[in-house]
């Protein structure tokens, strides 16, 4: 219990600084229209959270602490009178900038973190409620269902649902007004499935997207304007088509792993930075780029079973610590130990 009510302190603090009307502007956050739920569903939708996953039963004490309250939030600015339960913290009031309504702050759920490996079920439609949380991370559970409607969250950071049990398709409007604010969304290890909406190409996700693990169809999106993407991880899906002149675009790209997936088409021009490529057991035809021998950041190469591919120059890639193409005698070597 300790741990989570440091973490939670060290959040608060941390998010506490983040949440002037200034830094919302500067971060292009979106919450300045009212509040578009009544703060009852904030409870309403924890209460659910913590029926719905078995947390009476299946939870263990460190997390199900405080979670048998009859009220979670101190929407009367008062949290010495109203202690969140563990894993939480939702705010409003209190004289503070960050934690008022919108437009002068974005008070209510603050976050929500939940890692025990125990909760099991789905999630309340209710989370739609959740307009205003930074950070909500529910990783390396057993949750079941689709994803909530997120079409009214203006200023969340970090979302992470990897490692559960989930299914459905992503919505059109998924993080409509989120755009700018997204810094890390990881759904993968799930059961997703059909294509991407054309939103998801308007994230400007700014450290990782990692989908890997699902079942998603159909053709990579443009991520360009998440121009500042470092990691990207499509890998273990069925994408399909070619992989577009997007990607070089990516200058901040340092990881992209896209292997065991249905891709074809020409091997696509690598982003400068990039210091690892993995494309395993895809179908890319055709040279690769004889750019891709001078990335300065280039370390890893892996796209065993790309049968198609050529080299422009036998020793393109010899200079990697690991290659499967392009590497002279290094190449045979890697794809013997692969």
């Amino acid at each position: 219990m300790a741990f989570l009510v440091y973490l939670g302190v060290m959040v608060g603090v941390f998010l506490a600084a983040l949440h002037t009307p200034a830094a919302m502007a500067d971060l292009g956050l979106t919450c300045t229209a009212a509040r578009p739920y009544p703060l009852s569903m904030i409870e309403t939708a924890l209460k659910k959270f913590y029926n719905q996953t078995q947390g009476p039963t299946s939870w263990p004490p460190l997390y199900r602490a405080g979670w048998d309250r009859p009220n979670y939030c101190a929407f009367d600015g008062n949290e010495g009178a109203h202690p969140p339960p563990a894993g939480v913290r939702c705010f409003l009031g209190g004289g503070g900038g960050w934690a008022l309504d919108p437009p002068k702050g974005i008070g209510g759920l603050i976050f929500l973190f939940h890692i025990s490996g125990e909760a099991r079920g789905p999630l309340p439609e209710e989370f739609k409620a959740f307009t205003n949380p930074d950070i909500i991370q529910l990783s390396g559970n057993h949750i079941t269902g689709p994803i909530w409607d997120t079409s009214e969250a203006c200023a969340l950071m970090r979302l992470d649902l990897s490692h559960n049990e989930m299914s459905g398709t992503i919505p059109p409007n998924f993080m409509q007004k989120n755009l700018a604010a997204l810094n890390m969304l990881n759904l993968g290890y799930n059961q997703f499935d059909g294509t991407l909406p054309p939103i998801i190409g308007q994230l400007g996700v700014t450290a990782s997207l990692i989908l890997r693990q699902n079942k998603f169809s159909g053709s990579i999106p443009d991520l360009s304007h998440a121009a500042t993407l470092r990691h990207l991880d499509l890998a273990m899906n069925q994408f399909s088509g070619a992989v577009g002149p997007w990607l070089k675009e990516l200058k901040n790209l340092v990881w992209f792993h896209v292997d065991n997936n249905q891709l074809n088409g020409a091997f696509p021009e690598l982003p400068p930075r990039l210091s690892r490529f993995s494309g395993s057991n895809n179908g890319f035809e055709g040279p690769i780029p004889a750019s891709v021998g001078s990335l300065g950041y280039l370390r890893y190469f892996n796209c065993t079973n790309c049968n198609k591919l050529t080299c422009p120059r036998d020793d393109m890639l010899a200079h990697l610590d690991f290659t499967t193409h392009c590497g002279g005698s290094k190449a045979k070597f890697a794809k013997a130990a692969s």
